[in-house]
């Protein structure tokens, strides 16, 4: 449960990084995350994504 905790702080750290620093749109950020195996926030199923696909709902 710890360790899930952490994931979910570090990919949140990351993502603010990534639109921040990076100038990553929302969806980009999430397709990074997505590829880089962090985990979704409970309940976020296929948010940004079709699902069973990594295409992004919104035209990148």
């Amino acid at each position: 449960m710890a360790d899930e905790l952490e994931m979910h702080e570090e990919r949140a750290k990351v993502k603010k990084h990534l639109m921040a620093e990076r100038g990553m749109s929302n969806t980009l950020a999430e397709v990074f995350l997505e590829r880089q195996g962090f985990p979704r926030p409970p309940g976020w199923h296929s948010v940004f994504f079709y699902p069973g696909s990594n295409r992004p709902r919104n035209k990148v």
